[in-house]
């Protein structure tokens, strides 16, 4: 059985972050620099490169998509920890960067990125390579669906089922 790669979805999806950071003005819908950084320069320069591509009326109206739900899901997050939600489940996480540009008010939460193997591994190497630091409440849960259980990895990972818990599912 070969080896499975990393998302690359998650990479499209980022890149569409990117590409607001870097080509759209002010006010943005998100304000995510640190994606740019977990790029790279390499596709910093790709997405100026093809900046009429990312504006063209399909491409925007995906960019804005991906924009708004991750807008809509932090503030979403923000009214449940006021509730008093301690922990934030971001199932297929990808290559979002919530976790390492966390406001204050999400300092408190308990964060659990579960995504593939392969794609989390990807995205650490990446995160090191940007000297992007891992906060103390970031736990990585790899889950290969195929072979093992989602709620077996949580409770291996120390996930609290019976904490109040934000759970997002984005794409």
């Amino acid at each position: 059985v070969p080896e499975r790669s990393a998302s690359k979805t998650a990479v499209g999806v980022a890149t569409l972050r990117a590409a607001h950071q870097i080509l759209d003005g002010q006010p943005r819908i998100l304000d995510d620099t640190v994606v740019v950084r977990l790029l790279g320069p390499r596709a910093a320069a790709r997405v100026r490169e093809h900046a009429g591509r990312f504006m063209e009326r399909r491409a925007n109206a995906l960019r804005t998509h991906v924009l708004l739900r991750s807008r809509y899901a932090e503030e979403r997050l923000q009214l449940a920890v006021g509730r008093g939600v301690v922990q934030f489940l971001a199932l297929g996480a990808g290559l979002d960067t919530f976790a390492y540009r966390q406001p204050g008010w999400a300092l408190g939460l308990r964060v659990y990125e579960v995504d593939h193997p392969a794609s989390q591994k990807a995205k650490r190497e990446r995160l090191a390579a940007a000297s992007i630091t891992i906060p103390d409440n970031v736990t990585f849960v790899p889950v290969d669906f195929e072979h093992e259980t989602l709620r077996d990895r949580l409770v291996a990972h120390g996930f609290d089922f019976a904490a109040p818990t934000f759970v997002s599912c984005l794409g």
